[in-house]
């Protein structure tokens, strides 16, 4: 059973190995649309790159060798069809170093960083308070500038001369939510440390609330957006499961901390603050006083007229009670 999958594996991972031409051979051509899209391709390829779906890279080498001359060929032509196939698939650019072993491991050592320091020591997990900021249509509006730049999660920063937020270019299709939960997945059940690429899906669901987020994303180039609308792409990074469980990324928690105290220290954001916390958060309060004031006022009405207040000073009173 297992060399039957293999070899179906195969199949499809030799439509995607690296060379010139066309990627989709005849064979597939039943797989392809009048418009050249690979609709039910697509639908197989997102069974195949699940975590749970993943064949030994050594299987796939002992099949593959029954149709070369040579181990050495089979581990070369196996892994240009992983590149091929991960640059199909991958959200993000890759660089031709990127050099993977198998399968999920492809798509997660083009997009990590190289190396981070949370790894060194134990840290005590973060609070949830430490991940929070604003949405994009929000830092848009303090005057945030959102750039585009870099493929991998180590180029995202933020500027706090310039207040400009760099994000890696991400292109999304109706593959990527797959890919991504399958990135997540693998991060979880392989890396000991800090988990980078979950922070990474935690940041864009904080930062993308609605459409109107994607659309500024999309503006800056920073979004690629293949699927059917902007409200698409907002709802796949809110769908985005929480990590399973929260862990310290210096590096982003930086960028995190750095647009916070931006978008914190902006006089509107201020006076945004002060307005809810003392006018529009204390209605009630202000709605109680006011009534307690207009029943003293009716009281003291009453005791003037009948113990007779001079004429002024009900008049006075009336006014008062008028107005309010």
């Amino acid at each position: 059973m297992m060399a039957i999958d293999a070899s179906f594996f195969l199949e499809i991972l030799q439509v995607y190995e690296v060379q010139e031409g066309p990627r989709v051979s005849s064979r597939m051509a039943h797989l392809v649309d009048h418009a050249g899209r690979k609709s039910a391709h697509h639908a197989i390829l997102r069974d195949l790159v699940m975590l749970e779906n993943q064949i030994p890279r050594f299987v796939l080498k002992k099949v593959l060798k029954f149709k070369l001359p040579a181990l050495e060929c089979a581990k070369d032509k196996l892994l240009s069809m992983f590149m091929g196939l991960c640059k199909e698939l991958s959200p993000f650019k890759m660089n031709d170093e990127d050099m993977p072993n198998m399968g999920v491991n492809i798509q997660f050592s083009t997009v990590k960083p190289e190396d981070d320091s949370s790894s060194n020591g134990i840290s005590k997990p973060p609070k949830i308070e430490e991940i929070t900021i604003p949405s994009v249509s929000d830092l848009s509006k303090s005057c945030v500038k959102f750039l585009a730049g870099g493929i991998r999660i180590s180029d995202i920063s933020f500027n706090t001369e310039t207040g400009s937020f760099t994000l890696p270019i991400t292109s999304l299709d109706g593959n990527t939510g797959v890919i991504l939960r399958n990135l997540v997945a693998y991060e979880a059940s392989s890396v000991s440390g800090p988990l980078v690429f979950t922070r990474y899906t935690e940041l864009m669901n904080r930062i993308i609330d609605t459409e109107e987020d994607v659309k500024l994303l999309r503006e800056k180039r920073i979004i690629v957006n293949h699927l059917k609308s902007d409200e698409e792409v907002a709802n796949l990074f809110n769908g985005m499961s929480k990590s399973i469980r929260l862990t310290k990324v210096p590096s982003l928690d930086k960028v995190i901390a750095d647009a916070n105290g931006y978008y914190n220290g902006r006089w509107k954001v201020k006076m945004r603050k002060f307005l809810n916390t003392f006018v529009y958060g204390s209605k009630p309060l202000l709605a109680f006083l006011a009534a307690i004031l207009l029943l003293l006022l009716m009281t003291l009405q009453a005791v003037c007229s009948v113990y007779r207040c001079s004429s002024i000073f009900l008049r006075h009173i009336n006014t008062t009670v008028t107005i309010t």
